[in-house]
């Protein structure tokens, strides 16, 4: 039951952000979709659909090259990581401890 849950959260959002206008949309549906995948793959075994679990092995690949396509690099992180203290510092007036993280 668990794993239909999963399939019915990951499977049907993953596509619908897959084909967002916005980039950042696209860049998250192949993870979200790569996450439901192992589900995927417990509901075809458990069933003994062999089909479906082939096909799954295709569907894994496809969403894999959408995960390395659009996978956040580390300069994007470490500028999330940056534009967050200096929000806290802003909100806190944390200037002093800021200033010497960055």
């Amino acid at each position: 039951m668990l794993d239909q849950l999963i399939i019915l959260l990951t499977g049907p959002l993953s596509v619908y952000w897959a084909n967002d206008k916005r980039e950042t949309y696209r860049k998250f549906a192949a993870t979200l979709a790569l996450l439901g995948q192992p589900a995927w793959f417990y509901a075809a075994w458990i069933a003994r659909q062999w089909g479906i679990f082939i096909l799954d092995i295709f569907y894994v690949y496809a969403w894999y090259r959408g995960y390395k396509a659009y996978r956040v690099q580390r300069r994007d992180v470490a500028s999330l990581v940056c534009g967050a203290l200096l929000w806290f510092d802003s909100k806190l007036a944390l200037t002093n401890i800021t200033r010497r993280i960055i």
